[in-house]
């Protein structure tokens, strides 16, 4: 069976090791880095965050989690 694919690429490699650590990092988050983009992505809370790193995405990630 063939997994979904964005551009060509097995969108599992979309879900690196630097994501997956963001969501170990912050339960309930989903994270991914978007080959389009070329930007680290989060959705939290019912948001979508954008941001150039993951330590860019991980501060928002915080900032939204301290407002709750």
């Amino acid at each position: 069976m063939i997994g979904f694919r964005v551009f060509g690429v097995d969108a599992e490699q979309l879900h690196t090791p630097a994501a997956r650590a963001l969501e170990e990092r912050f339960p309930g988050v989903r994270v991914w880095y978007g080959l389009a983009t070329r930007k680290w992505w989060a959705l939290e809370g019912g948001r979508l965050l954008e941001a150039d790193t993951p330590e860019d995405l991980a501060g928002q990630i915080a900032w939204i989690r301290r407002l709750a």
